[in-house]
């Protein structure tokens, strides 16, 4: 599953120490995210936010998008489009740039997931 994802919104949390700035924010995330219906797909990230003087967190939160969803939705038009205004009704969709651009994506995501996984398993592993 490969998702397109784009911030919506960036609030940050301030308090006295790091500590404090981090239990706002998460308290924020709990009461205004996570137990929310409407927003069961958004998800965020949580980062020092080190432009800010005083200790300060910033949490983003990000809209997605299933690429499976728009590319099944693609196919369908395109194979609509090929069989109104072609003779032949066959599709050569390994022609399709579109499966090429996905098939990318997946390996930059594999990569990604593996470069998470090493780095959780060493900080973990010193816990």
């Amino acid at each position: 599953m490969i998702k397109y994802s784009e911030p919506i919104m960036r609030k940050r949390f301030s308090g006295e120490s790091l500590q404090e700035a981090k239990e706002k924010a998460l308290e924020w995330i709990g009461e205004y995210v996570i137990c929310k219906d409407e927003l069961k797909d958004v998800s965020y990230t949580v980062d020092v936010d080190t432009e800010q003087q005083s200790p300060t967190i910033a949490v983003t939160l990000f809209a997605h998008l299933e690429v499976s969803e728009v590319q099944d939705r693609h196919c369908k038009i395109c194979k609509e489009f090929h069989k109104s205004f072609f003779a032949n009704e066959n599709c050569n969709c390994n022609a399709c740039n579109l499966v090429a651009f996905e098939k990318r994506m997946e390996d930059a995501l594999r990569s990604k997931k593996l470069f998470y996984k090493e780095n959780l398993r060493r900080i973990l592993s010193k816990g």
